[in-house]
């Protein structure tokens, strides 16, 4: 999913929340919009470039380049044979960041952005049909990883 949907849908959280927890509510965009810093991470240890606008640049392409793909071949789904690690969009990061709520609301904050994220990816990636192209989970990657 393109960056402009979750800055935009997290900008609506923001609003609807801004009335009961004030500047808090700018949490949001942490769970929300700021979790894709973990896709420049990927990309830098991936391909050895640290420059975050040529990233986006080669991260645009590469998405405008998979939604041509996938639309060829909507009448079946793509089984990916890899997935990539995200850090910040695997299951156990999302448990953690539910365990801090308990500590204080800006984590609430940060988790409520977090599942909105994740609902739009989940959703993209079901309306292109497309599988294995995300690590659900860090350890599963991991041994995916170094299972000889």
């Amino acid at each position: 999913m393109f960056p402009i949907v979750h800055f935009l849908t997290s900008f609506g959280l923001f609003l609807v929340l801004y009335p009961f927890f004030g500047f808090w509510s700018f949490a949001v965009f942490i769970g929300g919009f700021f979790i894709d810093v973990d896709h420049y991470f990927a990309y830098a240890i991936e391909k050895k470039r640290f420059h975050p606008l040529l990233c986006y640049k080669e991260l645009t392409n590469e998405s405008v380049r998979n939604k041509k793909l996938f639309t060829k071949r909507k009448k079946r789904p793509l089984y990916l044979r890899w997935d990539r690690l995200h850090i910040f969009h695997v299951w156990e990061f999302l448990v953690l960041i539910f365990l801090l709520i308990f500590l204080h609301t800006f984590f609430l904050l940060i988790f409520l952005g977090m599942i909105l994220h994740l609902s739009l990816d989940f959703i993209d990636l079901w309306k292109e049909r497309v599988y294995g192209r995300r690590a659900l989970s860090f350890f599963g990657w991991l041994q995916r990883r170094t299972r000889k």
